[in-house]
Parts: structure tokens; C-alpha cells; sequence
């Protein structure tokens, strides 16, 4: 959020120097109706033109273009549904990539396959599951009695080799205030 503040702080003052700038922000619709701190963002900046430009799912189309005739035809009515979903789209994508086109069954699947790939990344960067796992664990629990999704990386900062190869592999990021969290949402709900 104080990254997305300090755009929009810089926005403005490039607007007064007459110049054309627009920002684009992505979220999810949960967060944009619920997040009080992105509805404060926007009540804060009521004086701008806000448009806001729905992500529907994939139709079938789309995803065939994406993805490929070769791809496309195997999957059932279900596997279709599940990839129209542009973050499973990624995530399969990303799979498919190293691996080959995942097979799975629901998004919960997907999500595992995921996270298997993840879990590999980091055993070839010589972080063991024990490792992980405990990271995991102290980073998780920090949230979850928190409430919060995000952590201090106060909380990790002991094992800073762990923390660099699970923001090296997407899995968490940096974000303002020395705070880590997960890449997507979808990562830490599913843990």
C-alpha cells in the first residue's frame, strides 16, 4: 500500500507539471470491496477519474489462443473453467513451462502442483523442505495471530538465504516498511 500511495503522490505532482500520466491498479474484486485500507486509497483520491475495468474469466477462445489447440483439447468442461481464472492460468503456465502441461483436477490441485514446482526450486537452491517448512511455519503463524498478510521480516531475519531464494522464486516479496508477504493472496490461503 505505501508503494501504491507514493504513485499516486508522484502522479500528482507530474500533473501539475501538465503531464499525461495514468496509473493502473490491479486487485482483486474481494479486496477492492473490502480492504479498508484500498477503499481509503480511493476515498482519499475521489478527486481523480476512477474507471474500474472488470477481469472476467477467459472464454474458451482465449484460453485456446493462450494456451494452444494442442493443450486446449484434452481438458474437460471443469479443467477449462479452473484455467479461465487468469492467476491459475499463470500458475499452469509456469508449470507447463518446466515441466510440461500439468495435469490436475481442480485449482486445489493446481495450486499443489504448484507449490511442488516452488518447493523444487528450492531444494535445487539447496534449501531443504525442514528449512522451509519452518519458515513457513514462524511466517504463517505470525499472520494468522496477527491477522494480518503481511509479517515484519523481523520474523525470518535469521535465516536471510531462505528469505532470498523464496522472493527470488516469486513466492514472497519485499514491500514497504521492511514487510514481507506472499506474492498472491491465493499463496498463503492455500497454506
Amino acid at each position: 500500500m505505501g508503494v501504491c500511495k507514493e504513485l499516486l503522490s508522484q502522479t500528482r505532482s507530474l500533473r501539475k507539471d501538465k503531464k499525461q500520466i495514468v496509473i493502473v491498479f490491479a486487485c482483486r474484486t474481494f479486496d477492492l470491496e473490502n480492504d479498508p485500507e484500498i477503499k481509503k486509497l480511493f476515498a482519499e483520491n475521489s478527486e481523480k477519474v476512477v474507471v474500474k475495468v472488470p477481469v472476467a474469466a477467459f472464454s474458451d477462445e482465449q484460453l485456446k489462443d493462450v494456451i494452444g489447440p494442442d493443450a486446449f483439447v484434452p481438458l474437460n468442461s471443469h479443467q477449462k473453467r479452473v484455467l479461465s481464472c487468469p492467476h491459475n492460468l499463470a500458475i499452469w503456465l509456469e508449470i507447463k513451462k518446466e515441466e510440461g502441461a500439468p495435469s490436475f483436477r481442480t485449482a486445489t490441485e493446481l495450486m499443489r502442483r504448484f507449490w511442488k514446482n516452488r518447493r523444487q526450486h528450492l531444494h535445487n537452491a539447496r534449501i531443504s523442505n525442514t528449512q522451509s517448512n519452518a519458515f513457513l511455519e514462524a511466517l504463517i503463524n505470525y499472520m494468522e495471530r496477527q491477522g494480518k498478510i503481511s509479517a515484519p521480516a523481523t520474523i525470518v531475519e535469521k535465516t536471510p538465504d531462505v528469505l532470498d531464494a523464496f522472493i527470488s522464486f516469486g513466492i514472497l516479496q519485499r514491500s514497504a516498511k521492511h514487510n514481507i508477504n506472499f506474492c498472491h493472496q491465493r499463496y498463503l490461503d492455500h497454506l
